[in-house]
C-alpha cells in the first residue's frame, strides 16, 4: 500500500530530481553556478559544518535552499531528532530534500506525522517512510496526501470485494 501511495505522490517528480543528491560526490562546483570568490554564504557553511556535507554537496543544496539564519533549520533538525531520526537519517533526508529546512515543524511536519500515527503506523516505521520518501513531507496533507490515501484505501476495498466475489463464483 505504501508503494502505491508513494507512486501517486511522486508521479510528477522526475527520477533525476529524486536522485540529484544520491551521488553528491560526483557534483562539481563549476557546474553548480556557484561563485565562491567572496567566501561561502551562510547556508553553504551550515550544510558543511552542521550536517557534514561535502563542500560540493553543500553548494548544490545551497542552489535549492537559501537561508541567512540557523533558527528555522535548527528547529527542523531538532524536530526530526525528537521524532526518532538518527543523524544518518537526517543527513540523508536533507541531502535528498534540502527544502525541508525551510518548513515550519509545527505547521508543516507535525500534521503529517500525526496523520501517519492516526493510521496506526509506528514511530519507527514513520521514520523509515520519511527517510526513504522525504518528498512526502513537502506535499499538502489536505490536497495531496489524504486524497491519495483515501484513493488507495478505496482501491484495496474494491479488490478485496472482487476477490470474495470471484471465490463465491468459483
Amino acid at each position: 500500500m505504501l508503494k502505491i501511495i508513494c507512486r501517486r505522490n511522486f508521479a510528477s517528480v522526475s527520477k533525476l530530481h529524486l536522485l540529484q543528491f544520491h551521488f553528491c560526490s560526483s557534483v562539481s562546483t563549476s557546474s553548480s553556478g556557484y561563485d565562491s570568490g567572496n567566501g561561502d554564504p551562510f547556508a553553504v557553511t551550515y550544510f558543511s559544518e552542521r550536517l557534514g556535507f561535502s563542500r560540493d554537496c553543500a553548494i548544490k543544496a545551497y542552489g535549492l535552499v537559501k537561508f541567512r539564519s540557523s533558527s528555522n533549520p535548527d528547529s527542523v533538525l531538532a524536530f526530526l531528532e525528537e521524532h526518532g531520526f538518527s543523524d544518518t537519517h537526517i543527513k540523508r533526508l536533507i541531502q535528498r530534500v534540502p527544502q525541508l529546512l525551510t518548513l515550519k515543524p509545527q505547521d508543516n511536519l507535525l500534521p503529517k506525522i500525526e496523520f501517519l500515527r492516526s493510521l496506526g503506523i509506528s514511530g519507527d516505521d514513520i521514520v523509515k517512510i520519511i527517510a526513504v520518501a522525504g518528498f512526502f513531507m513537502r506535499r499538502s496533507l489536505e490536497n495531496r496526501i489524504i486524497p491519495n490515501f483515501v484513493y488507495v484505501k478505496d482501491m484495496l476495498e474494491i479488490r478485496e470485494g472482487c476477490s470474495r466475489c470471484n471465490k463465491a463464483v468459483s
